[in-house]
């Protein structure tokens, strides 16, 4: 798939992409308590799965049980990711884990409705 853009993004080169991003600062807490969420939406088919967040910090392992649960129960490779480029998705770990999974990922700028649009 070719991009029309001059500059063509991860998206247009990526068969299979997921959107990343937690909400935060809530108005209320959710009934278990949880103070954020974190969503991941698949690029192509628009399934969404969402998982509340009681802490930022667990947004890493809430994001590997969720890959373990995709390849497991769907036979499918996270190939690339999108995400803003917020503290949660910044860590040493995400990079780490991204490298060794062979997982290509394109960060937006934060707090930008326009690039990180499916998500948003």
């Amino acid at each position: 798939m070719e991009s029309t853009s001059r500059y063509p993004t991860l998206h247009a080169r990526c068969e299979s992409q997921v959107h990343l991003d937690v909400c935060s600062h809530m108005p209320y807490l959710s009934l278990g308590g949880a103070l954020h969420f974190v969503t991941f939406i698949n690029d192509a088919t628009r399934k969404a799965w969402v998982y509340p967040v009681w802490t930022k910090n667990r947004v890493f392992t809430i994001f590997k049980d969720w890959l373990t649960m995709v390849k497991n129960q769907m036979d499918r490779k996270l190939k690339c990711s999108r995400s803003d480029n917020e503290g949660e998705y910044k860590f040493d770990k995400f990079a780490t884990f991204y490298r060794q999974h062979n997982i290509m990922r394109e960060l937006t700028a934060p707090h930008n409705v326009e690039q990180d649009g499916i998500v948003e």
